[in-house]
Formats: structure tokens, sequence, C-alpha cells
């Protein structure tokens, strides 16, 4: 979207036609919404008006470009007004998520801008020992760099404007390449601990390349030089091109990535933390624990990705098949450190799981009583609260936790499904059935609450309905269990239980879609179908 911005304002000067600044406006705006790092366009157009447009040059009139400057700048004001209220939402955004680290002085910033432009173009020549830094990053090598990057700077503008005349893309190339770089330089303060986002030197890199190219091209030289340099090219190329490939191989996958950036993590807790999670993810298991074991002194320590570390070392035991020794780590944990609500929230989920609901129970109170917590997880920890509840019979106030749970999470279909059952159980089948058809339309291609509300059709009486949704699941499950399943409680529907058994029992011999199916044609198989618990 930049570089259509760009495309369509060479229209413009080109045409006169006011349609293509429409388009450079509107093409800007979906890249703001793509990216805020576009926000630098309007004085890119403005460099481009300098070279090569040169709309900066003395007119018949004998104008100077110094009082063009006012009419193009305003010629841009839509950009510069979107570029302005964009950037204030993105700052705004990361101040709230408190991204923006403060108490870093104006001197400090100007410090660190200056020195990063440099260490970027050092990175755009020489880029070696490239890996992901979310921590270790070079920020404290920048510590008393003022006076050298300051003196770096003067001197590079004074080569500039001295060959500006003869070269002026050198002068509008640099000029994108600061101008580019200015939102990810440091002079408005960090994102989070990342000092450096060389991610981000795509469009700055644009500027370079104008540099370069056109000040080589506009070297005086013999043929012979410039078939010289154009074999340096290619070799250069070629070079570049077999380091991509080998710097490619390590975004094999997140364990190779991260397996790459340890050397230069200084040993960070939290991105050893990371790779732990991403050996586990590739299903390495026991080199995840050999890492997750070297971070346990770490486990209790906020700054160092505790929480990270715990959660890890919980999911390898789980995932080892010690869900018991998960449980007792857990409880360890929390006797070290209370503090640690997601530690809490893990635990309360596996006692569920465990069906240890009396156990299961308090520990969800006690995660509710955290004041700052994601919706996502308070809406997590009402649920898994509201079937324990339920569990152990307390069926009114698992009701009220499953709404209190809806009114945070109004979204979660699995909430909506298990208030519709205990809805059912007290007799309310028409808010329960609300609650069945509101899951299903959050869920429409889930086969269980599909199923489920095809169920509650029945035991409402409502078998027409009943009848039609079993016919759907029947049609849409061809060949599974469940199909078999869904024409057999057609026929029970019919009163025609006898032709329903033999179904049921083929049934058996398939591969459910469901883990629950074949529990499900047992309890139909048996001489009085029990009615399911709710």
């Amino acid at each position: 979207f930049l570089l259509l911005s760009i495309a369509s304002h060479l229209r413009f000067v080109r045409t006169g036609r006011w349609r293509w600044l429409g388009a450079v406006t509107a093409f800007f705006l979906l890249g703001l919404l793509s990216k805020p790092i576009v926000a630098t366009l309007p004085l890119l157009l403005l460099l481009l008006d300098y070279w090569p447009l040169g709309r900066f040059r003395q007119t018949e009139d004998g104008r100077s470009p110094l009082n063009r400057f006012p009419g193009l700048a305003l010629e841009k004001t839509p950009l510069f007004l979107l570029a302005g209220l964009l950037s204030l939402m993105t700052i705004s955004f990361h101040q709230a998520n408190r991204a923006i680290q403060d108490g870093i002085t104006l001197t400090a910033r100007i410090e660190h801008s200056l020195s990063s432009d440099f260490f970027y173009l050092y990175q755009t020549f020489f880029p070696a020992d490239l890996a992901i830094r979310f921590w270790a990053t070079p920020w404290q090598q920048f510590n008393g760099t003022l006076v050298p990057a300051l003196a770096g700077a003067v001197l590079a503008t004074a080569v500039i404007l001295r060959y500006s005349g003869r070269v002026p893309a050198l002068a509008a190339g640099s000029g994108w390449y600061l101008v580019a770089l200015l939102p990810v330089s440091g002079v408005f303060g960090p994102l989070g601990s990342q000092w450096l986002s060389d991610r981000f030197t795509y469009i700055p890199h644009i500027g370079l390349a104008i540099a370069f190219v056109w000040a080589m091209a506009g070297l005086p030289a013999s043929h012979r030089f410039r078939s010289l340099l154009q074999g340096a090219g290619v070799l250069l190329l070629g070079t570049l091109t077999l380091l991509s490939m080998h710097q490619m191989s390590y975004w094999k996958d997140g364990a190779t990535l991260f397996r790459h950036g340890v050397v230069h993590s200084g040993n960070d807790p939290m991105y050893l933390a990371l790779y732990a999670t991403e050996l586990l993810n590739s299903g390495d298991i026991a080199t995840a624990k050999e890492q997750n074991d070297r971070l346990l002194p770490f486990a209790t320590s906020p700054k160092s990705g505790g929480i990270l570390i715990q959660q890890q070392c919980l999911a390898i035991m789980d995932r080892m098949g010690n869900r018991d020794g998960a449980i007792e780590q857990a409880q360890r944990f929390l006797q070290a450190d209370s503090r640690f609500f997601l530690t809490r929230l893990w635990l309360a989920n596996a006692l569920l799981s465990a069906q240890r609901f009396q156990e299961a129970a308090p520990e969800y109170l006690q995660v509710l009583e955290v004041p700052d917590m994601k919706p996502s997880e308070r809406a997590n920890a009402l649920e898994g609260l509201a079937v324990s509840l339920a569990r152990l019979g307390r069926v009114d106030e698992a009701i009220n936790r499953y709404r209190e749970g809806l009114e945070t999470d109004p979204s979660r279909a699995s909430m909506h499904i298990g208030l519709a059952r205990l809805l059912e159980a007290k007799g309310n089948t028409e808010e329960g059935g609300a609650h069945f058809k509101e899951a299903l339309r959050l869920s429409p291609d889930d086969l269980g609450l599909r199923l489920d509300l095809a169920e509650f059709k029945a035991r409402s009486g409502a078998v027409q309905a009943a009848v039609a949704m079993f016919e759907g699941i029947a049609r849409t499950t061809e060949g599974k269990a469940e199909a078999l399943l869904a024409k057999g409680r057609i026929f029970e529907l019919a009163g025609m239980a006898t032709q329903a058994r033999p179904l049921y029992e083929r049934a058996l011999e398939l591969t459910p879609i469901l883990p629950d199916t074949d529990n499900v044609l047992r309890e139909r198989l048996s001489p009085s179908p029990p009615r399911r618990e709710l």
C-alpha cells in the first residue's frame, strides 16, 4: 500500500488530476491500518518531490524552492492528519498495555536514535549473527556513544550536502532512510524491552537502495570499469542469495529458530523458556524437560518469566503422563509464591479434569479474587467453577456462575451448553433451549452440540424438529458411527426401537468422530436406556 501510494502520487504529479491524490490518501489509509510504520509517507513524498520529481526547482517567475515548500506540504494535509491520528492511537494503545518504558531521558533517546541509525546501516551491509533477540538487545552498547554518533551524523550530513548538487539521489535516498527509520529509532521510547527493531527496516532500505544505485550510476567511469562493477554486482547478489538460503534454514520450525538464537540470548530465562515451549510443541519432550529443569530456579521470579517457566514445567509433566505429579508441583509453586494466579488456574483445571471437584472449586474461587485479569481468563475460571459446583450437586450456584461467565464472555459456546443442561434439569426447558440454540449458532459445525440440541428437542417433545436434526447429522457424518447413531435415534422416535438396535451394534464397529459416542451407543443398547446425565 505504501508503494501504491507513491505510484499514485507520481501519477498525480504527471497528470495533475486530483483523483490520483484521493488514491494516494486511500492507499495510505490502508497502509496505516496494515502497519503504523508507514506513517512517515507524507515526508517521504516531499523527498520524492525534491528528487526525482524536481518540484522544488526554481520556477520561471523567480520563486525560490523554499517558497514552494508550504504549497507542497499543504497538498499533503490529509496524509499528515491521518499519520498524526494513527500515531497517537498507536502510542495510546502501547501506553495502555504498558508497552512503552517510562523513565528514559530525552538525551538517552537521542543517543539511542543516532547510534541505532549507524547500527542498522552496519547490519544492512554486514547482516551477520541474525537471530530473534527479544530481550538481549544491544541497547547497553549504545551507552556513552552520543558524542561519536553525533560527530558521525555531522560528518555524514556534510558529505551528503557536498555532493547533493551533483548526485541529488544521494540526499533524497539518505533522507528517506533516516525519515523512514524514525519510528523505530528509539527516540519515541522503546516498546517493551525491544530496543532495536531491525525487522522494520524494509522501508528505510528503499532509501539506501536509491542512494547507492544512483550514486554508482552517476560515477564517471570507463567501459571496462563499468563491466567490472557489473561483475562485482552479480557476484555480490549470488553471495547474498546463498547466505539468504542458509539463513532461511533456521526458519524450519520454532524449535530450530529458537535454538539458533540461544547463543545470542545471553541465557535470558524468558528466551530459554520460549525455546522449551517450542521444543514441547515439536514433540521433543525430553529436551524440553532438560531446558526447563535449568530454569526452575527462576520459576518464582516475575521479572524472569516465572509464570512461563511454571506453565512450561507443568505442561511437560502432564505430557509425560505425570498429572498427579504436575498437580503437586503446581501446589509447591503456589506455596512459594501465591501471586501466580495463572498457575492456580492451571491447578484448578487439572483438578477438574481429575474429577476432584471438591478441591477444584476453592481454587477457582481464589483465582476469581484477582482484580487484573483478562476476560478470557475470568471466563475460564467461572466456567470451571460452574462445572465443579454442578458436579457437587450445587446446581443453583452453578447456574449463577454460568450466567456470570456469559456476562464476561457471551461468545463461549461451551458455557451456553453447560447452562442449557442445568436449566433443562431444573425444568426450565424454554430458556435451556434458547441457550442450546445460541451455542449452536456460535459453533454451527460442532457435531457434539448438534447432537445435544437434537436430543434436547427430542426430550422436550419437538419430535419433528429432532428428526430433522438427526437426518442432517446422518447426512454429514456418513460412514461414521455418529451417522448410524442418528439413524437409530430416528427409528426410536418413530417407536421402532427394535430396528434401531442393529444400527447401534454396527456403529460400535466403526470409528467415531466424538470420544463419547461409544458410551452413548452402549447406553442405547442397554435393556432400559437411561436418561443421560446433564
